[in-house]
């Protein structure tokens, strides 16, 4: 059992829920486009972000022109990420 979720089962702390955010690309340049944007999503969480161990970045091919790039936070994270970054869509995991 990870240190974690002991602490949370002796405290009876509720585990932090995750959230994975998204921003779409499409088009013939939309491969290129994700894979920009995330170097600047990691330059943004280098720079800024706190628990930043905790973030995960990903390109995700959708459709052939379909594109995404997902960051996964944690729920305390959500409103200074969301207001600062401005995601497309979000989901919890």
């Amino acid at each position: 059992m990870h240190l974690t979720q002991f602490s949370q089962l002796i405290y009876g702390m509720s585990p932090l829920k995750s959230i994975q955010l998204f921003w779409d690309f499409r088009g013939p340049d939309a491969q290129h486009t994700s894979k920009h944007f995330e170097q600047h999503l990691l330059q943004f969480l280098k720079t800024y972000a706190d628990r930043k161990e905790l973030n995960c970045v990903e390109i995700i091919q959708n459709q052939e022109f379909w594109y995404s790039c997902s960051l996964t936070i944690e729920e305390p994270q959500l409103s200074a990420l969301k207001t600062t970054l401005k995601p497309h869509r979000g989901i919890y995991l």
